[in-house]
């Protein structure tokens, strides 16, 4: 297509087409790069919340009247909240090895939905829902990586 400018302004526009599109290629790494953070910004949202429920519903389940009942409950909470509070700091710092710890997390997150939806309990029920989510932000953002 014919340059409709004068040459020198043509040749200036063409001699800079290099320029143009390595910025436009950088413009687009940074939309690349503003959704990854977004996606782990919402991860690291979603790991807290997931320890929050996991820590309330070990102490809710400790007030059960049949605590005996709640044991694995309780057990798999604690890990759960640990290993989802781990997972948000290697996540955070953008550890090399945040995708060894994030497997780790998805596996004891299912376990712990799991076993919580077992429970009629209201805090079990929140926390096996919080789990899910959990499991299903890391899975999403190993992908992404």
């Amino acid at each position: 297509m014919p340059c409709k400018y004068e040459p020198a302004l043509c040749f200036k526009l063409l001699g800079n087409l290099e320029l143009v599109q390595s910025y436009l290629k950088q413009k687009n790494q940074n939309k690349i790069k503003a959704m990854k953070s977004e996606i782990t910004n919402n991860l690291e949202h979603v790991l807290i919340k997931c320890v929050t429920a996991c820590e309330t519903c070990a102490t809710m389940c400790l007030q059960e009247d049949n605590v005996k009942m709640m044991v694995r409950c309780i057990m798999l909470d604690r890990d759960c909240a640990d290993i989802c509070a781990l997972t948000a700091r290697f996540v955070a710092r953008n550890s090399a090895h945040a995708k060894h710890v994030m497997k780790e997390c998805i596996e004891i997150c299912r376990l712990c939905e799991e076993e919580c939806r077992k429970h009629e309990a209201e805090h079990c029920q929140k926390c096996a829902e919080a789990c899910r989510e959990c499991a299903e932000a890391c899975e999403n953002w190993m992908q992404q990586k």
